[in-house]
């Protein structure tokens, strides 16, 4: 997000808020997701539905936030970046939601 999206804590509140509704919905609809791309990839659905399940997780935990950071340190590494800024987060505007609440509730950003 850039910087001057963000004038007020409560609009990054809102920002973060629309990013956890968004997680939790597509976490509602994998079989859906799924779907749609199975026929384009030529696979089957349950195949699909399973790597989304089981392959990909959708947390921010603290080794998933090191990995983050890797993968940043490595792309400006190779430049791909223009510089390496240190990962800024939004406020948890989510603390009432149940979801993976002992995990990291932020949402990561790349701030200009």
């Amino acid at each position: 997000l850039r910087e001057d999206v963000l004038d007020s804590t409560e609009r990054a509140a809102l920002i973060s808020s629309d990013f956890h509704r968004a997680r939790a919905e597509g976490l509602k609809r994998l079989e859906l997701i799924a779907g749609g791309y199975a026929a384009g990839l030529g696979l089957p659905t349950d195949d699909l539905l399973g790597y989304l399940q089981t392959n990909v997780n959708y947390d921010l935990d603290p080794e998933n936030l090191a990995g983050l950071a890797r993968y940043y340190e490595l792309a400006g590494a190779y430049g791909l970046l223009a510089e390496n800024r240190p990962l800024r987060f939004l406020p948890d505007a989510s603390a009432n939601d149940d979801l993976n609440s002992s995990l990291v509730r932020a949402v990561p950003t790349m701030m200009a």
